[in-house]
């Protein structure tokens, strides 16, 4: 897999709650949470609390495919439905800087994350 020097994160609460931004792919899962926590908070007005949870929307071609180590790391039997999201899609709480990190490095250079409040 080619190395992306940026990646492309789209997080959502809801359908009408969505941030985007791009960031460099040496961003830190802590960092993250802080871009994630502050673009809901100037741009949407909504406080998450400190230690919300965030999931990886994984697509139907990559659900298929938990053989990955990401997968094992980051579902650990957590796996959830989202009510607006597709049924053929699955969440996997990330839960530790190494399933983040994993994840990252082998994603396409987007993901898709799920914030619960």
């Amino acid at each position: 897999m080619v190395p992306f020097k940026t990646i492309s994160i789209k997080a959502y609460i809801t359908e009408d709650a969505i941030v985007v931004f791009r960031t460099a792919t040496e961003t830190t899962y802590s960092e993250i949470r802080g871009k994630i926590y502050e673009k809901f908070a100037n741009q949407e007005g909504i406080s998450l609390r400190p230690d919300f949870p965030l999931a990886y929307l994984a697509p139907a071609p990559l659900r298929r495919s938990t053989t990955s180590s990401v997968y094992s790391g980051i579902a650990k039997g957590h796996t959830r439905s989202v009510g607006s999201a597709p049924p053929e899609s699955s969440l996997f709480l990330i839960q530790s800087k190494e399933a983040w990190d994993e994840l990252v490095r082998d994603s396409d250079g987007k993901l898709t994350l799920r914030v619960f409040e």
